[in-house]
């Protein structure tokens, strides 16, 4: 079971919050969602608006914050708003490209309780610099999973599966493990921001969409048999409903999308969306300069395209679909990407491998 499972049928609240603390980094990576660069957005919430965020968060129920970016670790005040969430008891982590983390950061985030750290590796040495187009990326990252490994933080790596690193990926498998990695979550680059559009060049195939689910299931088998010794599990860009897909989520079973449901996201401007990897304008529910979190989160309208959900709004490869009501049209964001509609999602085994592959 999943730790939004344990909600479903629950009135909706934000058990999962992102936090986009700032926009600025120091990387410029080709498939950035939120086309994030040495700026910030106009108008980014100061350490006290995110500090009241934190505490209207807590207010409404959330369980989970995490720090993202950008690159979280550039924004200034990083420390004090962790501090703080950490001194509300609910769990902490930060999702970083880890150029930046020092002996002291780490130190720092060990003392207040942090449970794991989440880092981006999107390749071997050379396919991972030419994607975060920053040399000495990959030294620096590998640098940074050692020392949190030894300063005894949970770390997880979040790879974004794409067609500069697909072929990459099982020697990269044999890389993490070897580092000692507790956990690989294998995602895939859906086409906002920097990745282009729809029809983007560097967007997986539904082949290799495919050939990727398969590779995480006999990845999960190596682990079972201890040939490698880091967990493999999807992120929910990958696997619904299908037999393959029941596999390589084990205990877990996808129930749709959460975002505006059971997750929220926090633009750093203050701009409040179902999750940070919608992108598009539309999936704004509201800004937190102007109103309070709670009258946002419970507004007559809010997050209707998701919590307002009917199996009759599926559409294209979706439409008709005998688990469209379980579904829910897979990841929004990925459907979104890919066709430009909520409900009509071409990356699922189960409608690739029925007939609808179309590469």
């Amino acid at each position: 079971m999943t730790k939004l499972e344990i909600y479903q049928g629950t009135a909706y609240f934000p058990a999962v919050a992102a936090l986009e603390v700032t926009l600025k980094c120091n990387m410029h990576c080709i498939h950035c969602g939120s086309s994030a660069n040495s700026k910030p957005r106009e108008n980014e919430l100061t350490l006290k608006e995110w500090i009241s965020v934190v505490d209207q968060l807590v207010a409404l129920g959330s369980e989970y914050i995490t720090l993202s970016g950008g690159e979280p670790f550039i924004w200034p005040h990083w420390r004090e708003l962790c501090r703080h969430i950490a001194s509300t008891g609910k769990t902490l982590s930060i999702v970083s490209n880890g150029y930046h983390v020092t002996d002291a950061d780490i130190d720092y985030l060990r003392s207040i309780g942090m449970y794991n750290i989440g880092l981006s590796v999107d390749g071997m040495k050379n396919v991972h610099d030419i994607i975060r187009q920053t040399k000495g990326s990959f030294d620096r990252v590998s640098g940074a999973i050692k020392r949190f490994k030894k300063a005894g933080i949970k770390v997880v790596v979040a790879t974004s599966v794409n067609k500069l690193n697909y072929e990459w990926l099982p020697h990269l498998r044999q890389y993490l493990s070897d580092l000692g990695i507790d956990l690989w979550q294998v995602q895939v680059v859906n086409a906002f921001g920097r990745a282009g559009s729809g029809s983007s060049p560097i967007v997986v195939s539904k082949e290799q969409y495919v050939e990727l689910i398969e590779f995480i299931r006999e990845s999960q088998g190596l682990f079972k048999k201890k040939l490698i010794k880091m967990n493999v599990m999807p992120a929910d860009s990958i696997g619904y409903c299908h037999g393959i897909a029941a596999d390589i989520w084990g205990d877990m079973e996808w129930s749709g999308c959460n975002a505006g449901r059971y997750v929220v996201g926090i633009q750093s401007n203050g701009n409040v969306v179902g999750c940070l990897s919608l992108q598009n304008e539309k999936f704004i529910a509201g800004d937190l300069h102007k109103q309070t979190l709670k009258d946002i989160w419970e507004g007559a309208d809010a997050f209707s395209y998701n919590r307002n959900f009917c199996a009759g709004d599926l559409k294209g490869s979706c439409s008709g679909c005998t688990s469209g009501d379980a579904c829910r049209g897979g990841c929004l964001a990925m459907g979104s990407s890919a066709t430009g509609e909520l409900g009509n999602n071409p990356y699922c085994y189960k409608h690739i491998t029925e007939g609808g592959l179309n590469v």
